[in-house]
């Protein structure tokens, strides 16, 4: 049990890493990630070159497979599978296309080989993206489905937490703004509605600053307030 893999990733590992588990929501969040960067790529890349095009699409399509490959064996985790099959499946895939795109596949060995290969890998995808995964704690991870549930209340307690302090430092505001109120009352003559400033809990800089002004008041006008 010590040695299970904990899903503790940070950064850029939380996506490319091989350990753990995703769930079928994160999986194909992340394929639209991976898909949003490449298409970015892609499109930087052909500004500097324009000329490049097929290459540029060809090396925007091998990154994204190859970005997906970790989210593959991350699912297949989730499914309690050993995800070694993943990277012999893409490269099976990888030495069909080249033989392919060769002329060495034809007739019936590319409908048996080439297809059928490929309709492996998209129902594996399929499969995948649809299945749900084992509940609970398994040999890779934790239920990425617990966690994440476990996560939204946490920020949902959080969220609660920052309205609390939003609303006390509202009121601290208020208060702050009822003493300021005030000396202003005090310096300028007019009568005092509020409660005794002795009666509340002071800022002190607050009356410093406006006993300051009270004494320059005084100074001026010869006007004494009580």
């Amino acid at each position: 049990m010590a040695d299970r893999p904990v899903n503790n990733h940070k950064g850029i590992a939380k996506f490319l890493t091989y350990e753990g588990r995703i769930s079928r929501k994160q999986f194909m969040i992340y394929h639209l990630y991976a898909f949003v960067v490449c298409i970015t790529l892609l499109n930087l890349f052909l500004l500097a070159f324009p000329a490049w095009k097929l290459e540029a699409l060809k090396g925007a399509v091998g990154l994204f497979c190859l970005i997906s490959l970790f989210f593959w064996a991350r699912r297949a985790h989730d499914l309690g599978w050993d995800a070694r099959f993943i990277p012999v499946l893409a490269a099976a895939n990888l030495v069909v296309y080249v033989l392919d795109s060769q002329g060495i596949l034809s007739g019936s060995a590319h409908v048996v080989i080439g297809q059928g290969l490929q309709f492996l890998t998209g129902g594996l995808f399929m499969y995948l993206l649809m299945q749900p995964g084992h509940v609970g704690v398994n040999a890779f991870g934790e239920d990425p489905v617990e966690e994440e549930r476990e996560d939204q209340k946490r920020k949902r307690a959080e969220f609660r937490e920052f309205k609390k302090k939003r609303e006390a430092l509202r009121e601290k505001v208020r208060r702050e703004q009822e003493k300021r109120e005030y000396w202003k009352d005090a310096i300028s003559g007019e009568p005092i509605d509020v409660e005794p400033v002795e009666n509340k809990p002071v800022d002190h800089r607050v009356v410093e600053e406006y006993t300051e002004e009270l004494r320059k008041h005084q100074e001026e006008t010869g006007h004494h307030i009580h």
